[in-house]
C-alpha cells in the first residue's frame, strides 16, 4: 500500500456473495484490524497497522482471512460501491492483491488518476456529512513486486498473484458517501445490484 506516511485514515476489504454480489457481514459488522485473531469477512488496513516490510514508502501486509470472493470495499469511510476490484482468495494460498494507493480527491493528491478527480462543486453540498471523497488507485500483482526476504518460507511457498475482476459493483454497506476507484474511468451503465430476498423499502 502507497502512501503511508499520509494515509488518511483505512482500507477496507469486504467479503462478497458469489450468488447475490452482496457484501456478507456475519461479524456483526464490525471490520477486524489487521491484528485480530478472529479470521472474519471483513478486514481493514489502517493507520496504526503495522506492515511487514516498508520500501520505497510502500507498506507489505499480511492478513489472515476467510477463503472465498472479495472486493476491495472502500477507504476512509467512502465505500467504492460504483466501481471496485473484485479478487478470489483460495484454501491454503498466500494471495497477493497488488498495489493499492489511496488519496483524498481534494486537489491534494500526488497521483495523476487521482489528482484529476479533483473535488467538484457538488462535493461542497456534502461538506457536512464528508469532508471529502476518498478513492484509490490499482496495481495489477506481479509476484516480482513481492519481497520475498520479509516472508517466511512456508508463506513465500504458497503465494500466488490475485486474478482480479476490475469495475465490480456492490451494496453500500457503509450506509454513508459511495464513490469509483479512480482508475476505473467513467461508470459505464450496468444492472444493479440484487436484493436480497425480504428486504424492504427505505
Amino acid at each position: 500500500m502507497k502512501g503511508r506516511k499520509t494515509f488518511p485514515g483505512w482500507l477496507d476489504f469486504m467479503q462478497i456473495s458469489t450468488e447475490t454480489g452482496l457484501t456478507t457481514r456475519t461479524d456483526n459488522g464490525e471490520l477486524r484490524t489487521i491484528n485480530a485473531r478472529a479470521i472474519k469477512d471483513a478486514a481493514a488496513v489502517y493507520d496504526e497497522s503495522k506492515p511487514l516490510v516498508t520500501r520505497d514508502d510502500s507498506g507489505l501486509f499480511l492478513i489472515p482471512v476467510k477463503p472465498g470472493r472479495w472486493v476491495v470495499g472502500g477507504a476512509n469511510g467512502t465505500a467504492l460501491t460504483l466501481g471496485s476490484y473484485a479478487f478470489n482468495v483460495p484454501v491454503g494460498a498466500v494471495t497477493y492483491l497488488g498495489k493499492v494507493i489511496v488519496g483524498n480527491e481534494d486537489g491534494s493528491s500526488q497521483v495523476p488518476e487521482i489528482r484529476a478527480r479533483a473535488e467538484s462543486p457538488e462535493t461542497s453540498l456534502i461538506k457536512r456529512s464528508a469532508l471529502m471523497f476518498t478513492t484509490i488507485v490499482f496495481s495489477y500483482p506481479k509476484l516480482s513486486d513481492v519481497p520475498h526476504d520479509a516472508l517466511l518460507a512456508s508463506a513465500s511457498d504458497r503465494l500466488i498473484a490475485a486474478e482480479i475482476e476490475k469495475n465490480v459493483r456492490f451494496n453500500n454497506y457503509l450506509g454513508g458517501v459511495i464513490n469509483r476507484a479512480a482508475d476505473l474511468g467513467p461508470m459505464p451503465h450496468a444492472d444493479p445490484v440484487s436484493r436480497v430476498k425480504g428486504d424492504s423499502d427505505r
